[in-house]
């Protein structure tokens, strides 16, 4: 993801709870961010408030991206369940936050109570390993020649060579990457016949990645 100067962003990310949480922290990408509804392994686009109970307001964003496995419990469990465009206001107990020690700071007092006012932009669509995917991509070898490309291709990862499925998951939809895929990653000594891909020959391939369906 790409970093963002929001606070929220830096404390969620910093607190104790998620370290403490191994279930959260082994996630299965088989479950992330496909649909309109938020799941507790999204990772979103929001705009939000975030103020304590006497109204001081200690961050906001008007476009913040999260994952949420990453962040306070009860911020997390605020946000599951949402659907895109919808807002929502919702209390954080200390004991799902920051507790007695909050980080410096933060403008956050020890055991306090956390309100946040939320609005769902989006759930951002992330390719894994079992991914079905639809690309648009240029296959070259090192000295430029293009061996392969399509305007929009659709295929499972898991039947592509594994540098490609490699290079392509952990992709957001709408992301464009290039990647090198070394030898032992792609067709080795045998590339297929016809291809025009030597013999241990590394490529490098720049793929957007459109959509993913499944």
């Amino acid at each position: 993801m790409r970093p963002l100067p929001s606070l929220l962003t830096a404390l969620l990310l910093m607190i104790a709870f998620s370290a403490c949480d191994s279930n959260d922290d082994d996630v299965d990408n088989t479950d992330l961010n496909i649909g309109t509804v938020a799941n507790a392994n999204s990772v979103v686009i929001v705009a939000f408030e975030g103020r304590l109970e006497n109204g001081t307001v200690f961050d906001s964003s008007s476009r913040a991206t999260l994952a949420l496995v990453n962040t306070i419990p009860g911020f997390r469990s605020g946000i599951t369940g949402m659907e895109v465009g919808e807002t929502k206001t919702f209390s954080v107990p200390p004991e799902e936050a920051y507790g007695s020690n909050p980080p410096s700071d933060s403008g956050i007092p020890p055991d306090a109570t956390l309100i946040f006012e939320v609005t769902l932009i989006d759930i951002v669509t992330i390719a894994n390993a079992n991914s079905v995917v639809v690309v648009a991509y240029e296959g070259r070898l090192e000295n430029g020649s293009v061996f392969d490309s399509s305007s929009r291709a659709t295929f499972p990862l898991a039947n592509t060579i594994p540098g490609f499925r490699n290079g392509v998951a952990g992709m957001e939809s709408g992301e464009t990457k290039t990647f090198d895929v070394p030898p032992e990653e792609g067709y080795g000594a045998n590339p297929p016949p016809g291809s025009g891909i030597p013999p241990n020959a590394t490529l490098i391939f720049e793929v957007t990645l459109i959509d993913i369906v499944g």
